[in-house]
């Protein structure tokens, strides 16, 4: 299943003057070239965090996608610029499916007598595993944790054999957003996952539980 992509997102708030502004953690052209395939978990004994892999196709894509983030946030993204969230139980779908989102992270307050036209990209990816035991471990682990790393990890071109990851570009992290489809709201970025897939989040009376196979 092939990524995909928001172009624009606006964040809104009505005021008298205006202003609009470009911010995005996702440069297009590398993405393109990386091909994101998917995600993988690693829990590397007991007294580190867990690890979230970004799986990529393209080996030099995918490490510079994140040299680059090193060099804009560090080897630690403090202000939570690299906003991850993971959507789960989504109706109608397979209960251990589920999509990953990587955008901007949207700002919070700022001047009140001025309105804000937020122009950002965001890429999102279905994940279909047959069980959710590695997102449910690496889940936990955030809990105990309370912070996650983010590496990148490149998919082998011979059937069978394991990714490679790339610990040295490694990005830690506090901020992680795992919501269920049904809690998102219509003004919040997950939606927007949401919206371009025809995911109706709602739940309605006589309708299957969320997460349940059709």
């Amino acid at each position: 299943m092939a990524a995909r992509t928001t172009y624009l997102m606006i964040w809104t708030s009505i005021c008298r003057t205006q202003h609009s502004s470009t911010r995005s953690v996702i440069d297009l052209a590398t993405w393109d070239k990386a091909v994101w395939k998917g995600c993988g978990y690693l829990q590397i004994g007991n007294e580190l965090p867990p690890i979230m892999a970004l799986l990529f196709e393209d080996a030099d894509a995918g490490r510079k996608i994140f040299e680059r983030w090193r060099a804009r946030f560090g080897g630690r993204d403090e202000n939570d610029e690299i906003a991850i969230s993971i959507i789960r139980n989504l109706p109608e779908w397979n209960p251990h499916h589920y999509i990953v989102q990587i955008g901007s992270s949207l700002p919070s307050g700022g001047n009140p007598n001025a309105s804000k036209v937020l122009m950002t990209t965001i890429r999102s990816l279905e994940m279909t595993p047959t069980s959710s035991e590695n997102p449910e471990r690496f889940l936990a682990g955030y809990r105990r944790f309370g912070v996650y790393e983010i590496i990148p990890g490149i998919l082998p071109n011979a059937p069978g054999a394991q990714p490679q990851f790339d610990f040295d570009t490694a990005i830690k992290k506090r901020a992680l957003t795992v919501k269920d489809a049904a809690d998102i709201k219509d003004n919040e970025p997950e939606a927007v996952a949401l919206q371009i897939r025809g995911i109706n989040r709602m739940r309605l009376p006589g309708d299957s539980g969320p997460g349940e196979a059709p």
